[in-house]
């Protein structure tokens, strides 16, 4: 039957590692790579398939938490840890383990066992951070207050973020197993109980090749566990892509935002470009300072904000608002706003808010005041993404 936009896709990332060893020859699980020869340089050299490093490598899969998701709503949350293996903690213990390379694939389990992969049109894998620990660390859940937070730039150090950080979302630390503080106070992790699996490709991910130069590896002393955080968009049209019939299926783009800029019968969804939805308003919940002279600290950096900033804080009996955005070097930058005169059919205030984007008006300083401008300044504004 027909399957509605509303049905959950269930699914789960699924990370071969592949460590030094005498093993058997490891076939690649994504098949085989294409790798471009430096400028010069002779091509071949670097192995293809991961069989082919010397003194040969071993595998073993690590399967994160399953995740669900409706048609076009966006995953970019921390999955739990995962124990790795049992007997590759055992083997392991005391000892470093050393990591040329890993695969990635995202796939769904049927109830009767068995993966099937979930294609790349259907959910969307826009980046990703991994890590591995050993025993001498420990993973622990946290909550950032925002940029300014001090445990902020130990996240970004240890994971390798991506650009923007999901401040609102909890995290994933990593500290010294026997860490007490909060945040820790000096204590910090062994290079060799933890490794950082960031990359910097999305939907690419399965062909492309995380995989090192022959000699090179990542160390891991005593590793205990997994932890993955992806960031992906669900693009799958329930009612017209079959995932389950041989793949991969036919793309067809499922229904986009109005805002949407892609041109009929695209290639891949709309939703990759982040259209804003019209089924949400978004409420700026902050508070603002007016002000005649000096400068704004943090200045308002939408006009959607600018207008609302205007509006909720200059309102009054009998006030209207004439909205604009320009480029003024002579007005300060950000949001500010002119009071005039009524015209004769109305009465009250009339106040011209300006969001001026002019980046010279920022370097030159130009003041609150100038031109009888006031000033609408957010306080203490919340980090982005809260």
């Amino acid at each position: 039957g027909r399957r509605s936009m509303m049905s959950v896709v269930l699914s789960a990332f699924v990370f071969p590692l592949v460590f030094s060893g005498p093993g058997a020859p490891a076939e690649n699980m994504n098949g085989e790579y294409a790798i471009g020869a430096t400028p010069n340089g002779k091509p071949g050299l670097f192995p293809k398939h991961y069989r082919d490093y010397p003194r040969g490598v071993e595998s073993f899969d690590v399967y994160s938490p399953p995740m669900s998701t409706l048609y076009s709503q966006v995953w970019w949350q921390a999955l739990d840890p995962v124990a790795l293996p049992e007997e590759i903690v055992k083997r392991y213990s005391g000892s470093g383990m050393a990591i040329v390379g890993w695969e990635m694939d995202q796939v769904r389990t049927a109830p009767g066992g068995g993966d099937s992969s979930v294609p790349i049109s259907a959910l969307y894998l826009h980046h990703f951070t991994g890590s591995m620990i050993g025993a001498g660390a420990r993973y622990r859940k946290v909550r950032l207050d925002g940029p300014d937070d001090p445990r902020a730039a130990q996240l970004k150090e240890q994971h390798g973020l991506h650009g923007m950080v999901a401040w609102d979302m909890p995290h994933y630390i990593v500290e010294p197993s026997g860490t007490q503080s909060d945040p820790p106070e000096g204590d910090q992790v062994n290079s060799n109980d933890h490794q950082s699996f960031a990359s910097a490709n999305g939907g690419e991910y399965r062909k492309s090749y995380h995989g090192f130069a022959p000699g090179y590896a990542l160390v891991v002393d005593s590793p205990t566990e997994f932890q993955i955080t992806p960031m992906q968009i669900d693009t799958w049209h329930r009612a017209e892509m079959n995932i389950s019939a041989p793949l991969p299926p036919k793309f067809v783009p499922g229904p986009l935002p109005r805002s949407s800029l892609a041109g009929a019968n695209p290639l891949h969804s709309g939703l990759l470009e982040c259209p804003m939805t019209t089924r949400l308003t978004k409420a700026v919940d902050g508070a603002y300072a007016v002000l005649s002279s000096g400068v704004c600290r943090e200045p308002i950096l939408t006009s959607h904000e600018c207008f609302h900033a205007a509006a909720a804080s200059l309102a009054g009996a009998g006030r209207r608002f004439s909205n604009a955005s320009a480029s003024d070097p002579s007005r300060p930058p950000g949001c500010s706003a002119t009071v005039g005169a009524a015209k004769a059919q109305h009465t009250g205030e009339v106040f011209s808010v300006l969001f001026n984007s002019n980046s010279q008006a920022a370097s030159h300083a130009i003041e609150c005041g100038a031109g009888g401008a006031r000033c609408l300044c957010p306080h203490a504004p919340k980090p982005f993404g809260q």
